[in-house]
């Protein structure tokens, strides 16, 4: 009866050789086909393309939407008039009406014309950000694309 505890034959499990027998080394392992490697490169190749395309597209290409603001109407006009109606109390009181419209309506032209002017700055930084989104994109594709054919290339290019 064999045992396997003996010291003179080591378990073939434990990865030891007998001394009888020849070691071989082992071979390169085996490699992939030909067309698998160009399916590989080729695959890799289309995507850094694509990802150069679409990189280069993301960078140049404007980002949509426009910085101008459309208002419909910017200017309130004052309805009364700009001169003095006389000197008893019922044109002072005339007077006092048309001078407060005519402040109220300034400072409304005035608010309109604030609220475009901030419509319009944040229109415009809206469309610096996305600017620089679309910057940081597509080089972050085109950093894609270069990863992925040096990866395809590391382990499909012909040796």
């Amino acid at each position: 009866m064999e045992s396997y505890g003996s010291s003179d034959e080591p378990r073939a499990a434990s990865g030891q050789h007998r001394s009888d027998q020849p070691v071989t080394p082992a071979g390169p392992p085996t490699g992939r086909s030909r067309g698998a490697r160009l399916t590989g490169l080729a695959i890799g190749t289309l995507w850094l393309a694509l990802s150069i395309g679409a990189g280069i597209w993301l960078i140049v290409a404007s980002p949509g939407g426009g910085t101008k603001v459309k208002v419909s109407a910017t200017h309130l006009t004052a309805s009364s008039q700009q001169s003095s109606y006389g000197g008893d109390a019922y044109t002072g009181i005339q007077n006092a009406a048309s001078d407060t419209e005519h402040a109220v309506v300034d400072g409304a032209n005035e608010m309109v014309r604030m609220q475009v002017a901030l419509a319009q700055s944040s229109a415009q930084q809206r469309h610096d950000i996305a600017k620089h989104l679309a910057t940081g994109l597509g080089v972050l594709v085109i950093g894609l694309g270069v990863t992925n054919f040096t990866l395809a290339w590391q382990r499909f290019a012909p040796a």
